[in-house]
């Protein structure tokens, strides 16, 4: 226990919230009002947790909770039925009952939904216990990718554990980017290294990369990760309460930690989409007209878009007419 809790000595004094010791027994396994805040360095990821109570109470509070509420009709994780939601605050939900696993339901966030998720079931009289938390840092800058790379390449050396790469090492023109991956998939605590920017197809951000601590806590561990912060999480192995000092202290050379605003909802990822629905048409048209002069036909197509639709409307105006002149002639 005292080892676990030696990583908030080495984080930033903010980020030393919640003890990592066991709760009482009587408290429960949540905490009410979470919410992720710029207290923390890392961020939740991902979240999924068992809800000690039966599924049709969970579903009755979710529904209360949520815009919508839909049955997917599949299974998963061992259950026979999911459903999915929209929480008030935009947040996505999945919830996994009914089949082998029993009475007690799975309720799960992934992505910018994560957090949403974990703030509500830590707000539920119902303990919860988490069967897979990911907590995941982002940073932004020239070379960022090369130094941590071959941090981790060598810490993984010096304390045995396995390590396995996917892309090509000796090459920096990977379109689809890079991962690292550091331990076993299987153990409490797992991790990788990867190039967020290139994965999203993201060309403004093409520096953009992540780690991901993936953390299955134990059955000894699971109250503890039930009231864990993003940062917490990476104390519950040795491996990652050692690497922690080196994420989350801001002791990367030249890495400047990323803002978290590359939103699957924002502008410009809609930009990007729609870039990369039609890459070989502006492939074409860049060569052909340039950066500039195909930035210049775009102006021109947007000023004469709304013209034309009002010169389409007038004429349609003007056929209705004779038609109803020719009609009554």
């Amino acid at each position: 226990m005292e080892a676990i809790s030696d990583v908030r000595h080495q984080l930033p004094n903010e980020c030393q919230q919640v003890i990592l010791s066991a709760p009482p027994p009587s408290c429960n396994t949540g905490v009410t009002g979470y919410q992720e805040t710029n207290d923390c360095v890392s961020h939740f990821d991902y979240y999924r947790a068992t809800v000690v109570a039966r599924w049709e109470e969970v579903l009755d509070v979710l529904k209360l909770s949520s815009l919508s509420v839909t049955n997917l009709e599949r299974g998963g994780f061992g259950y026979t039925t999911t459903y999915s939601g929209v929480l008030e605050n935009g947040g996505k939900w999945k919830m996994y009952c009914r089949g082998n696993n029993g009475a007690n339901p799975c309720v799960q966030g992934s992505g910018e939904d994560s957090a949403a998720v974990a703030a509500l079931m830590r707000g539920w009289p119902w303990k919860h216990l988490p069967s897979r938390i990911d907590s995941a840092v982002d940073f932004e800058s020239e070379g960022v990718w090369s130094s941590v790379r071959g941090h981790l390449l060598e810490f993984a050396a010096q304390h045995g554990l396995k390590k396995l790469e996917y892309g090509d090492p000796t090459t920096d023109d990977d379109p689809a980017g890079k991962t690292v991956y550091i331990g076993a998939r299987s153990s409490i605590g797992f991790l990788r290294w990867y190039q967020k920017g290139r994965e999203q197809h993201d060309p403004f951000h093409d520096n953009w990369c992540r780690v991901e601590l993936e953390l299955k806590p134990n059955r000894e561990q699971k109250e503890r990760a039930a009231i864990a912060s993003p940062d917490e999480c990476w104390g519950f192995t040795g491996f990652t309460r050692e690497l922690a000092p080196y994420f989350l202290g801001g002791v990367i050379p030249g890495a400047v930690q990323a803002t978290r605003h590359h939103s699957k909802d924002d502008l410009r990822t809609r930009i990007m989409g729609l870039v990369e629905r039609n890459h070989r048409l502006l492939t074409e048209a860049i060569g052909k007209y340039g950066v500039l002069g195909l930035g210049e036909l775009i102006e021109q197509t947007l000023i004469y878009l709304p013209m034309r639709e009002e010169a389409t409307r007038k004429d349609e105006d003007l056929w209705k007419a004779d038609r109803r002149i020719t009609t009554y002639s």
